[in-house]
This record gives C-alpha cells, sequence and structure tokens, in this order.
C-alpha cells in the first residue's frame, strides 16, 4: 500500500500516472470513477482522498467526513453496472488511515478484464497519461477488445486468398533451409512445403493462409491489402547524443525481398550483431549465437519478442533504433503483463502465438519467458545499465543500453534512493525533461529537482537550456 509524506499536517506528494488526488470535501467525486476506469486501463494506481492542495507537491491534511460511509458509498456506485461495468477492487483494496485519509489501490489488470468503462457506454474508456484522464479512442478500445478474447491474433484466416498465391516461395525456402540447419533430425524435414506449412499454422488443414503465414512469408502486396498500416523500420542514429540523422536505415524498398516479417528479421539481424563490441561471436550461419555471444543473444530475443507480441492491426510501425549505445525495441500494443512478470521472465502472452512458434523451430525463445531472462543475464554479467521499459495504452518499447555503469560505481556508491533513481532513468534515455523524470521515477516534483541538482553537483548530470526547454542527460564523458 501507498506510504504518505505526512508532517505538520501537510503531504509531501504530486499526482502522476499512477497517483490522482482529490480533495473530496463534499462525498464521492464523480470524477473518481473517470479516474478509476483510467487506471484499471493503464497500469493501476492509487486514489486519493481527503487532500487540498497548497502547492504544487504540497497538500493539507482536510481528510474525509464519514470515511466508512463513503467507501460503502464508493462499493456501491462500483458494483452498479449502469456505472461501471466491472468493479475489480476488492475490501482490502481500499482504506482508511488515522487522518481520515481514503487511500484506493486500482491494480493492474490482465487483459482478460479489459477495458473498464463507465454508464454502460464504450465510448466512455478512459486511459491515463502524464496527470490526466482521457477517453481511449477506438482504435485502443478494439485493441483491448482483442486482447480480451485470450485469442492467438495471428490465426484469423483469410479464405479470399489462394495460399501459393500469397506465400512468397524465396522467404519461405530460406526458413526451411535455416529449420533444416537447426534440427537436421527433425521428422518435419521429411515433409512437403504444403504439410510443413500445415505443421506451423502457416495454412490451414483447408489450405487457408493465416495471418501468421501471410506476416511472415507473405507478399508484400497482399500484407498491405490485409493490414494496410503494416510497417517494420530499423533505423540506426549512430552514437552521437543528439544526432537526428541516421546512418543506416531499412524499411522496404524491394531490395532486401518481399517485405515480410522473416525477411526483415534476418536482413537485420546481422545490422543489430554488428553493433556489438567485437568479442562476441557467432556460429558460421551468423544467426546462431555461441556460449560467448549473450549479448547478441539478448538483442535477438529482444527483437523475437517484439515481433511475437504486437498487435498489428494498430496504426503503429514496428520499429528498432539504435542511438547512442542503445537500442530501442518498438511494438504497437501495450505489455499484457504485469512490469513484475515481465522481469521475472516467468510469464509470456504473446498476442501471435504461431509466429512465436515459427521462430521457435529454429531455436529462438525456446521457452515462454525466456527471452526477458536472457537479457537480464547478459546485462547482469557485463555490468551494463539495467533495461528499462516504456509502456503505454498503444505501445511498448523495451531499452538495452552497451553503456556500463562500473566506471561510476564508485561516485554512485552515495547516492540517496532518490537520486539513484533519476539517475537510473535517465542512464536509459537520451534526454529527458524534469517532468518526463517525474513521471518515470513516481518522486515528487520537489524531490525530482533536488536529486536533479545534487547529480549535477556530482558531475553525474548535465542541465541543457532554460524553463520550458530545460532537459537533463547524463555525462557521457564519466564512460
Amino acid at each position: 500500500m501507498l506510504k504518505l509524506n505526512i508532517e505538520n499536517g501537510l503531504c509531501k506528494i504530486s499526482e502522476n500516472e499512477t497517483i490522482e488526488i482529490k480533495e473530496a470535501g463534499n462525498g464521492i467525486p464523480k470524477s473518481l470513477f473517470e479516474t478509476y476506469s483510467a487506471f484499471c486501463n493503464t497500469q493501476g494506481g492509487y486514489i486519493i482522498l481527503g487532500l487540498k492542495e497548497r502547492s504544487f507537491d504540497t497538500y493539507e491534511i482536510k481528510g474525509c467526513k464519514d470515511p466508512d460511509k463513503m467507501v460503502k458509498s464508493l462499493f456501491d456506485t462500483l458494483n452498479n453496472h449502469q456505472k461501471t461495468n466491472r468493479n475489480v477492487l476488492k475490501s482490502d483494496d481500499i482504506t482508511v488511515d488515522e487522518n481520515n485519509l481514503i487511500i484506493i489501490h486500482v491494480p493492474t489488470l490482465s487483459p482478460s478484464f479489459k477495458p473498464i468503462y463507465l454508464n454502460g457506454n464504450l465510448s466512455q474508456t478512459y486511459k491515463r497519461q502524464g496527470e490526466g484522464d482521457y477517453l481511449c479512442t477506438d482504435e485502443e478500445i478494439s485493441a483491448m477488445l482483442r486482447d480480451a478474447t485470450g485469442k492467438s491474433q495471428d490465426m484469423t484466416v483469410y479464405d479470399k486468398y489462394d495460399y501459393k498465391e500469397v506465400i512468397d516461395g524465396q522467404s519461405f525456402m530460406e526458413y526451411r533451409k535455416t529449420f533444416r540447419l537447426y534440427r537436421g533430425q527433425h521428422v518435419f524435414n521429411s515433409l512437403s512445403d504444403e504439410d510443413f506449412m500445415i505443421k506451423l499454422g502457416i495454412i490451414t488443414r483447408d489450405k487457408i493462409p493465416t495471418l501468421a503465414g501471410i506476416l511472415m512469408f507473405g507478399n508484400t502486396d497482399v500484407i498491405r491489402e490485409v493490414l494496410p498500416t503494416f510497417a517494420l523500420e530499423y533505423i540506426d542514429l549512430g552514437d552521437d547524443n543528439t544526432s537526428e540523422r541516421w546512418r543506416d536505415r531499412i524499411v522496404w524498398d524491394g531490395t532486401w525481398g518481399e517485405g515480410n516479417i522473416y525477411n526483415f528479421f534476418t536482413t537485420v539481424i546481422n545490422k543489430i550483431y554488428s553493433l556489438v563490441p567485437n568479442r562476441f561471436e557467432l556460429a558460421d550461419d551468423n544467426l546462431t549465437a555461441l556460449d560467448n555471444s549473450d549479448l547478441k543473444i539478448a538483442l535477438r530475443e529482444a527483437f523475437v519478442n517484439m515481433l511475437i507480441h504486437a498487435d498489428y492491426r494498430l496504426d503503429r510501425r514496428l520499429q528498432i533504433k539504435y542511438q547512442n549505445r542503445r537500442f530501442y525495441f518498438t511494438n504497437p500494443g501495450s505489455l499484457r503483463i504485469s512490469l513484475e512478470d515481465f522481469f521475472n521472465g516467468k510469464i509470456s502472452e504473446p498476442r501471435n502465438q504461431t509466429i512465436a512458434l515459427i521462430f521457435r523451430m529454429i531455436g529462438y525463445a525456446e521457452i515462454a519467458g525466456s527471452g526477458v531472462s536472457a537479457i537480464l543475464k547478459a546485462v547482469k554479467a557485463h555490468h551494463l545499465e539495467r533495461p528499462q521499459v516504456i509502456n503505454t495504452i498503444d505501445y511498448f518499447t523495451l531499452v538495452i543500453g552497451f553503456n556500463s555503469l562500473a566506471s561510476v560505481t564508485i561516485q554512485k556508491e552515495d547516492l540517496k534512493s532518490s537520486e539513484a533513481k533519476v539517475y537510473e532513468v535517465l542512464a536509459n534515455s537520451q534526454k529527458l525533461s524534469r517532468g518526463e523524470i517525474e513521471l518515470r521515477t513516481s518522486l515528487s516534483r520537489q524531490s525530482t529537482l533536488n536529486s536533479l541538482n545534487e547529480l549535477i553537483k556530482k558531475d553525474l548530470v548535465l542541465k541543457k537550456g532554460e524553463g520550458k526547454n530545460t532537459i537533463y542527460t547524463i555525462n557521457q564523458s564519466l564512460f
């Protein structure tokens, strides 16, 4: 449960992506339910009733006049399906402290419970962004409804197409060649191409192409006809901290075959490998990582995870960006599990289970969740900055950096907890404003500013610009 910093009748706290504060002097405010919906549909959070704002990060404790009655009223409303379609709160999620503050914990929900909306109207589905609650777009609501079914999105069939005209023969042939190299004695090697496709879910038993087959091995024109917004991009912006000009970029232009996932993967993975320090090696096929290539394995698994977890129906491209010794793997669609489960690596809920199978059959992400474990293991072994994530309602980004933290270990030993949080967030970003840092650390505005000032004094962080244009960066000269 959330711990409040209370002293002399004042509470030091500020609103952010997971904290909402309301005075509630006249009972349950109507806007509480918008926040409830928003927290449910994003990453959860806390709603605090009984505080009155005095300054930007200081609140006066007013309390609630009849908290027990208010809690009962809240549950009565949440359980009224004319107001909310589902109540996800339990008694343990609401506490009343000694100051008569009501603290409501809205948990992180699994996709099967979303969307949470108001007044029996799907269009009144809210999301949390920064300190505000906003209505979701129709596209975002549709994405939540797709996730709620629990069905693998890539098993949709397209009976209007003849698979022989849809599947690019060259892409499929290269995959079978890789399969034979990796699984030389596998019984599938004796199957005809058609039977092989059926076994892997590329086509159905009725020989109808699936979305997985079209995306993995399809011709570009068919992919665009099925998913008009489908786009894949790799962009290398170099090691300049501020450069926006790319030194290498891969988008479909016809030069590397059909614009399907398999061709994109085999083209881009080699470019990713080339950016890993030379002391790491690959096997002769340039795909299979050797034991001493753990960083390449980590990047490959991040690449595969991005592809198997994407919601390809959202109007947002899949992008791998390299800049300033960091890789940013971004896929449309929010994370379907909690961040805790993601980093534990024990649970995986891919949106595209058939695409996941196709990759597993050539040795990638063999066990659900193993990709994240491989990433964390490599990062720890090489003393690199911890991977960071950006999880929104419509996209997910995993950041893996090559910056070693070892060179500043001595300087970081005496950092306060808040300073360490700020430093870690900045270490995994190119540049951030004070507000962005506050959002990602969940620190108060004043605590964020104090931490930044101390880090600047210790020469760990640099400040650039003035006023609203002020940004903060890690002091790269330390690396």
